[in-house]
């Protein structure tokens, strides 16, 4: 195709074009940039003429009404005379043919579970690809995996269609598909079925080429008779992929999200349980599909809703018009999947114990409150110095009920509040390869923080929260756990702490090369749980402090006035018998509390933060533990929560003399871990271990009252939270190593 740079430019009258990035047998791709919103883009030009005018409409039409994690995204489509410009997210990490020669076994079939889900949304919608294969199959920047060209796709109404026409990669096509028969999500899944057949295998299932069809037999169907096992691929991976290029469509899987369950449970047998983090491919999966992955429990009420049959679409939606193969994605950018030097991995049988479903409630009873026990003689030992610290992984024996299908004391199966959660979830973050501990949210709103178990704090463009991603590479420098993190009052400073012993500072000014600030700070305590920062404003200096809660019991403030060499304010101070585990500074700069394993709660005033003094004695908040404070901004209101399952909420006006407000909170079954306050201050939530986030209505302090029923959707205990500043959004942070972000009412 011949381009006229200066139509194209007319017809995009926002944008600068850039080089040519792709071409098709029906048009290129140009890169681009949107001038006003600062976005790097991709643009898809076509030729409107002839036969196939419709082509551009329809793919742009059926793309942008997919909103997945795991589908390209289409910004806009204009038409001229002769062109159609369909202008899309920029997927700067290149195609899976282009980076499959540096990926082994886990990353293959984790790339598998994001193109299922991506099909299963697409399909409950009505929209069946028709073209799955390894160049529709893409990377963002940040190594997210994008299903694109939509150009031939079908709307169907009801379960299946009838093809029209044969246009596709012939490869890769269905007998039905090939043979002009009805269409269904099945022969979706027959494509997705021969892609991971090729990547795994290194070559067809039938005689003949593996890049090219069997000569002569371009459009005969394919038969399951000459079928071949894949040569080196583990026997449970094998049989999900077979059981996909099954002839007939009724012996193939029921639908995609019912292949994806039965290949996360079948790549967790072969591979381990850690497998999907050790890809180290970014995916987004739904709960069961995860729960899978990592050797976990699917409640069989989850297995029968992934099998059931996609809803059929409104009746309403237009008709896309059949078409010919669009231009060919490019392969520019490419980024390896594997570390430099990295050999692609082989598959390896796991050795892991099977949980059977008979006795799983039983089991998890039993296994909740030893695993607490043990959190707390890990928290005490860290008193005594970081032997539990570790990096990228857990140490021995941390995990003892990660095997467990729930941490909740109650019914395994799901919880009626489904439809709340549905419409309050707005986004799920993956790329954490441990327990995320901590989240925090920029004071612009834009930026997500977030630290974790693997030692790393990673950076999330949140700004969109529905379709937020991460920037940049992941912030290292810890050799142990990022236990907490926050965000400086202007944005600029990241804190973060570690168990081991450290405090880092990162300049987030340009959070896509976010950098280390000067040398790593210490204080007197082996291992640090807690950070938090105040702005003291009104004051000549204006300068930033921030606290630290450590494992000896100690508080420390930080004057940040030099970002590269801090400086400590006076000698730490200790109030508490135990590790401190939660600090909250009020934004006058005037309060302090902070929370600790002793069972306390204790107030400072820290108006000269170079002389903090206790306001009377601790507060005796919770047997066991208080696990996290949250203090409101004027200073009048404290909330606590424990080890006993309660919340707790304090009136200290008079900080030396708090008061208990009402009766404690009752909602969760587990470890409140952590709660946070709406910028407003009438809504709290709170995380607990019963994998559930919870919302209140505060307004009457004395008598709060609960906003509906429980978020779910977290797999592990829930540990941490943050509200955006306009309080719109709510992200919370949890063990099962996402961050999902929630729409608040």
């Amino acid at each position: 195709m011949f381009l006229d740079r200066a139509r194209v430019a007319a017809a995009l009258p926002g944008y600068d074009l850039g080089d040519e990035i792709g071409a098709g047998s029906f048009g290129l791709v140009l890169a681009g940039w949107h001038r006003s919103l600062q976005r790097e883009v991709a643009i898809k030009v076509l030729a409107a003429g002839g036969p196939h005018r419709s082509f551009g409409p329809s793919e742009a039409r059926i793309t942008a009404s997919l909103n997945h994690p795991h589908i390209v995204r289409v910004h806009d489509f204009t038409r001229t005379h002769d062109l159609d410009v369909i202008v899309m997210e920029m997927l700067a990490g290149g195609s899976l043919s282009h980076r499959q020669a540096g990926m082994g076994q886990e990353e293959f079939c984790a790339v598998g579970l994001a193109v299922a889900g991506a099909l299963a949304y697409a399909h409950a919608r009505g929209v069946l690809h028709r073209d799955i294969k390894p160049d529709n199959v893409m990377f963002d920047f940040a190594g997210q995996v994008k299903v694109v060209d939509f150009g031939i796709a079908k709307r169907v109404f009801g379960s299946a269609g009838t093809a029209s026409a044969v246009i596709g990669t012939p490869l890769f096509m269905a007998p039905e598909q090939i043979a002009r028969g009805r269409l269904g999500s099945a022969t979706d899944l027959y494509a997705l079925g021969m892609m991971l057949y090729l990547l795994l295998a290194g070559r067809s299932p039938f005689e003949g080429n593996m890049a090219e069809p069997v000569p002569g037999e371009r459009h005969a169907p394919p038969s399951d008779r000459g079928l071949r096992r894949p040569a080196g691929v583990p026997p449970a991976v094998a049989d999900v992929i077979l059981r996909a290029l099954a002839t007939d469509p009724k012996s193939r899987p029921s639908s995609a999200r019912a292949f994806a369950v039965d290949l996360a449970e079948a790549a967790a047998d072969s591979y381990g349980t850690g497998w999907l983090g050790q890809s180290g491919i970014r995916v987004q999966l739904d709960d069961d599909v995860r729960a899978a992955a990592e050797g976990r429990f699917v409640p069989p009420i989850a297995v029968a809703a992934a099998a059931a049959p996609a809803p059929a679409p409104a009746p309403d939606l237009p008709a896309a018009i059949e078409t010919d193969d669009g231009p060919a994605p490019s392969r520019v950018g490419r980024r390896r999947a594997t570390r430099p030097g990295q050999p692609a991995r082989s598959h390896r049988r796991s050795t892991r114990p099977r949980l059977h479903r008979r006795g799983v409630a039983a089991t998890t009873a039993l296994l909740l409150p030893l695993a607490a026990a043990f959190l707390i003689a890990a928290a005490d030992q860290d008193a005594r110095g970081p032997a539990f610290c570790h990096a990228g992984g857990p140490a021995p024996g941390q995990r003892t009920a990660s095997t467990t299908p729930s941490q909740d004391t109650g019914d395994t199966t799901p919880s009626q509040d489904t439809a709340s959660t549905a419409s309050r979830q707005i986004g799920l973050l993956t790329g954490h390869t441990d327990w995320v501990t901590s989240v925090a949210f920029s004071p612009n709103q834009r930026i997500l923080a977030s630290g974790a178990l693997d030692s790393t704090v990673r950076l999330w463009d949140v700004s969109d929260p529905s379709h937020a991603h991460q920037i940049g590479d992941p912030l290292r420098g810890h050799s142990c756990g990022v236990t907490a993190l926050a965000f400086s009052s202007d944005g600029l400073t990241v804190a973060s702490v570690s168990k081991d012993g450290t405090v880092r500072l990162w300049d987030v000014g340009d959070p896509s090369h976010a950098r280390p600030l000067g040398a790593p700070l210490r204080g007197r305590a082996d291992s640090l749980h807690a950070v938090g920062f105040v702005r003291f404003a009104g004051r000549a200096t204006d300068n930033q402090v921030f606290a630290v809660g450590g494992a000896d019991g100690t508080v420390q403030l930080w004057d940040l006035t030099d970002r590269e060499a801090p400086r400590l304010l006076g000698q730490p101070r200790a109030a508490h018998e135990g590790p401190v585990f939660s600090v909250a500074l009020s934004s006058g700069g005037t309060t302090l509390a902070s929370a600790s394993l002793d069972g306390t709660a204790q107030l400072w005033d820290v108006r000269d933060p170079a002389r903090p003094r206790t306001h009377g004695a601790p507060l005796k908040a919770h047997p066991g533990a208080v696990y996290t404070v949250a203090l409101a901004t004027d200073t009048r209101t404290l909330v606590t929560g424990g080890m006993d399952t309660l919340i707790r909420i304090w009136d200290v006006t008079d900080p030396a003399e708090p008061k208990v407000l009402g009766k404690p909170l009752e909602g969760h079954n587990g470890i409140v871990w952590a709660v946070a306050l709406s910028p407003d201050e009438h809504t709290m939530a709170s995380a607990a271990s019963d994998q559930t986030v919870r919302l209140w209505d505060i307004t009457n302090r004395a008598d709060p009252q609960s906003l509906g029923p429980a978020l779910t959707g977290h797999t592990y205990w829930v540990t941490s939270l943050a509200f955006s500043p306009d309080g719109h959004t709510l992200a919370s942070g949890s063990w099962d190593k996402t961050i999902r972000l929630w729409k608040m009412p």
